[in-house]
């Protein structure tokens, strides 16, 4: 995988909160309220996605006619994320506001080759994350704002990616793995294997 800087912010960010000009450079070309992807106007309920393409972490939730409590705790709930690695699996741990925990699975290996990408963290830095939460029914972009993980978090990730990309990738095992995962276990059950920590807004 060739090296890709990611979106990193520094320990100035306190909080983890990124300034107007990584967020306006960050957010650009999609709108709330327009499609998320034009010509597509419907997606699978209740499911996740977290990936990081050309170096940019993003995590997508796709929502059924989420409710305006839902929308809220995307836009402005406290962020909590965490990390657990599961065999071939990185599990993206997350909760906005007072919403249940959630999770996406990932592996770098299902990411276009092209656009894979891993880089260090410096100790002390967050990497920032987009969230987008799109309607499932319509395909309509319903919230999107940038958080940043904290720094524990952010290295886990990293070390995560590094050892999932040196390691060869069996989709039998990965599709195997999500199956257990998802057959015996709930997100809340997920997050007693790991830390869930707070986010920057």
């Amino acid at each position: 995988m060739r090296p890709v800087p990611l979106a990193v912010l520094g320990p100035a960010a306190a909080e983890g909160d990124a300034d107007e000009g990584s967020k306006t450079e960050m957010l650009t070309k999609l709108e709330v309220g327009k499609p998320y992807l034009p010509g597509r106007v419907s997606w699978p309920d209740g499911i996740a996605t977290f990936d990081v393409r050309s170096g940019q972490p993003e995590l997508i939730a796709f929502f059924a006619r989420p409710s305006t409590v839902e929308v809220a705790a995307f836009k402005r709930g406290t962020p909590h994320f965490g990390i657990l690695v599961d065999g071939p699996v990185i599990f993206f741990l997350f909760q906005f506001g007072q919403e249940p925990v959630s999770d996406a699975p990932y592996s770098c290996h299902l990411t276009r080759s092209s656009e894979r990408g891993i880089s260090e963290c410096p100790n002390g830095h967050r990497l920032a994350v987009r969230v987008l939460l799109v309607d499932a029914t319509t395909g309509i972009l319903r919230a999107i704002r940038l958080v940043t993980l904290a720094p524990e978090t952010s290295q886990e990730l990293i070390a995560a990616m590094h050892q999932q990309a040196a390691s060869p990738f069996d989709q039998q095992l990965y599709d195997a793995c999500l199956q257990r995962a998802y057959t015996s276990a709930s997100s809340f059950d997920l997050t007693r294997r790991t830390t869930m920590r707070r986010g920057g807004r």
